[in-house]
């Protein structure tokens, strides 16, 4: 927040269930999340059909839970990360996994 009364705005936030109930949204195909480091707390507290209906996230995570992000998504979504090592703040793609054609234990098999 800015020290500046004159820069400074009040916005408000919103749950994504309560953003999708006011804007009359029933399901979503492809989320955008780059929330600075708040990735986990969203995803996490999405309702799980709402969050495993999803069928592509992409976002951008900054060193802050990302692993718990990915094991939140891995049960329904496919991953696709790209990590350089000297970066905290890198991108993912999460594919709902019956849309990508293969499962872990087919995977495994």
């Amino acid at each position: 927040m800015s020290s500046d009364p004159d820069r400074s705005r009040t916005l408000p936030v919103w749950s994504v269930i309560d953003a999708l109930r006011r804007c009359s949204i029933d399901r979503i195909d492809a989320l955008k999340l780059d929330t600075e480091g708040s990735e986990f707390p969203i995803l996490n507290g999405m309702p799980t059909a709402t969050r495993t209906s999803i069928q592509a996230i992409v976002g951008e995570v900054h060193g802050v839970r990302d692993w718990d992000v990915f094991a939140l998504l891995e049960a329904t979504h496919a991953l696709g990360i790209e990590k350089p090592v000297d970066r905290s703040c890198y991108c993912f793609t999460a594919i709902r996994r019956d849309l990508v054609g293969w499962s872990l234990a087919e995977r495994a098999a």
